[in-house]
């Protein structure tokens, strides 16, 4: 399996979405139920087609608030970013 770029761009737009800490997926500094379905579906896709990252995926399910999703959408962020500049 193959990632296209509109893919790529599709998860990228995910995490902006949720680095963003006014964004409707929180309530009081911790993520809501829409935030969940939101990482859920970034969890799915991310596992998908790089299954190594599965420990950080783990760790991103398992955060509540702000502070602990926005380190580990950084990590993933910056590895996307990096496949992305090598298609």
């Amino acid at each position: 399996m193959k990632l296209n770029k509109s893919e790529i761009e599709y998860l990228l737009h995910i995490i902006q979405e949720l680095k963003n800490p006014y964004s409707q997926y929180y309530t009081k500094g911790y993520v809501n139920s829409e935030g969940k379905t939101l990482i859920f579906i970034l969890s799915r896709i991310v596992l998908k087609y790089f299954p190594f990252l599965k420990n950080v995926v783990k760790e991103l399910y398992k955060c509540r608030d702000f502070e602990c999703i926005s380190s580990r959408l950084e990590v993933l962020k910056t590895y996307i970013q990096s496949f992305r500049s090598e298609l």
